[in-house]
Protein backbone atom coordinates (compact mmCIF):
# COMPACT_ATOMS: atom_id res chain seq x y z
CA UNK A 1 0.00 0.00 0.00
CA UNK A 2 1.82 3.09 -1.25
CA UNK A 3 1.08 6.85 0.28
CA UNK A 4 0.40 9.93 -1.66
CA UNK A 5 0.03 13.41 -0.56
CA UNK A 6 1.49 12.91 2.88
CA UNK A 7 0.98 16.03 5.13
CA UNK A 8 1.19 17.72 8.61
CA UNK A 9 -0.98 20.19 9.95
CA UNK A 10 0.11 21.60 12.81
CA UNK A 11 -2.72 23.32 15.24
CA UNK A 12 -2.30 27.01 15.93
CA UNK A 13 -1.89 27.91 20.02
CA UNK A 14 -5.35 28.61 19.85
CA UNK A 15 -6.59 25.10 18.43
CA UNK A 16 -8.82 26.48 16.35
CA UNK A 17 -6.20 26.29 13.21
CA UNK A 18 -5.05 23.51 11.31
CA UNK A 19 -1.81 24.94 9.09
CA UNK A 20 -0.07 22.71 6.94
CA UNK A 21 3.66 22.82 7.36
CA UNK A 22 5.70 23.31 4.33
CA UNK A 23 9.18 23.84 5.45
CA UNK A 24 9.24 27.13 3.59
CA UNK A 25 8.66 30.42 4.96
CA UNK A 26 9.74 32.16 8.23
CA UNK A 27 6.77 30.01 9.94
CA UNK A 28 7.60 26.93 8.31
CA UNK A 29 3.71 27.32 6.55
CA UNK A 30 4.56 29.14 3.38
CA UNK A 31 2.43 28.04 0.38
CA UNK A 32 0.35 25.60 2.69
CA UNK A 33 -3.33 24.53 3.23
CA UNK A 34 -5.53 25.97 6.00
CA UNK A 35 -8.30 24.24 8.16
CA UNK A 36 -10.22 25.31 10.76
CA UNK A 37 -10.92 22.53 13.38
CA UNK A 38 -14.68 23.05 13.65
CA UNK A 39 -16.65 22.06 10.40
CA UNK A 40 -14.23 19.99 8.36
CA UNK A 41 -13.12 16.35 8.21
CA UNK A 42 -9.22 17.31 9.13
CA UNK A 43 -10.64 18.95 12.23
CA UNK A 44 -12.87 16.13 13.17
CA UNK A 45 -10.06 13.71 13.95
CA UNK A 46 -7.91 16.52 15.41
CA UNK A 47 -10.98 16.90 18.34
CA UNK A 48 -12.03 12.97 18.44
CA UNK A 49 -8.17 12.04 18.51
CA UNK A 50 -9.76 9.40 16.25
CA UNK A 51 -7.96 8.08 12.32
CA UNK A 52 -11.20 9.57 10.02
CA UNK A 53 -11.31 8.89 6.37
CA UNK A 54 -13.11 10.02 3.87
CA UNK A 55 -13.15 9.06 0.08
CA UNK A 56 -11.69 10.95 -3.08
CA UNK A 57 -13.96 13.46 -3.95
CA UNK A 58 -12.71 14.03 -7.59
CA UNK A 59 -13.06 10.55 -8.81
CA UNK A 60 -10.08 10.33 -10.82
CA UNK A 61 -7.70 8.47 -8.73
CA UNK A 62 -9.55 6.39 -6.51
CA UNK A 63 -7.77 7.19 -3.66
CA UNK A 64 -8.95 7.43 0.12
CA UNK A 65 -7.89 10.52 2.22
CA UNK A 66 -6.74 9.43 5.90
CA UNK A 67 -6.56 12.26 8.54
CA UNK A 68 -4.69 10.70 11.70
CA UNK A 69 -4.34 12.68 15.02
CA UNK A 70 -0.77 13.19 16.14
CA UNK A 71 -0.40 13.37 20.13
CA UNK A 72 2.33 13.41 22.66
CA UNK A 73 1.20 11.95 25.18
CA UNK A 74 -1.96 13.60 26.11
CA UNK A 75 -1.33 16.96 24.17
CA UNK A 76 -2.73 16.87 20.32
CA UNK A 77 -0.34 18.61 18.36
CA UNK A 78 -2.26 18.29 14.66
CA UNK A 79 -3.36 15.97 12.17
CA UNK A 80 -1.57 13.55 9.05
CA UNK A 81 -2.86 13.81 6.53
CA UNK A 82 -2.40 10.87 3.56
CA UNK A 83 -4.02 9.49 0.46
CA UNK A 84 -3.96 5.37 -0.23
CA UNK A 85 -5.15 3.69 -3.24
CA UNK A 86 -8.75 2.84 -3.20
CA UNK A 87 -10.13 0.35 -0.58
CA UNK A 88 -10.52 -3.33 -2.46
CA UNK A 89 -13.81 -5.20 -2.57
CA UNK A 90 -12.53 -7.53 0.60
CA UNK A 91 -10.50 -5.16 2.23
CA UNK A 92 -11.86 -3.61 5.88
CA UNK A 93 -14.50 -1.47 6.09
CA UNK A 94 -13.72 2.76 6.18
CA UNK A 95 -13.39 4.84 9.35
CA UNK A 96 -16.02 7.24 7.85
CA UNK A 97 -17.17 10.07 9.37
CA UNK A 98 -20.71 9.67 10.61
CA UNK A 99 -22.83 12.87 11.04
CA UNK A 100 -20.02 14.66 8.21
CA UNK A 101 -21.68 14.07 5.03
CA UNK A 102 -21.06 10.57 4.97
CA UNK A 103 -17.56 11.70 5.14
CA UNK A 104 -17.30 13.02 2.13
CA UNK A 105 -17.57 17.00 3.71
CA UNK A 106 -15.97 19.86 2.01
CA UNK A 107 -12.68 21.05 3.77
CA UNK A 108 -13.01 25.11 4.57
CA UNK A 109 -9.82 26.19 3.37
CA UNK A 110 -8.88 29.97 4.91
CA UNK A 111 -7.02 32.74 3.02
CA UNK A 112 -3.15 32.73 3.60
Amino acid sequence: MGLHEVAFFGVDLQGKILRQVTGRGPDSGEGGLRFTVHGTVAGLAFQRVDMVTEPDRTGRRNLRRWWVPITDGVERLGVLRADTAGRRRDGPPSAACPGVDGGAAAEQTLPQ
